[in-house]
């Protein structure tokens, strides 16, 4: 179950991320 949330939490990460990226790409 540990290692399953910590996929899950790099996948929150990972969405974090494009997020970021996306909205700095797009001036904000």
């Amino acid at each position: 179950m540990i290692q399953r949330n910590d996929d899950l939490w790099l996948d929150f990460l990972w969405l974090l991320w494009r997020r970021r990226s996306y909205s700095y790409r797009s001036g904000g």
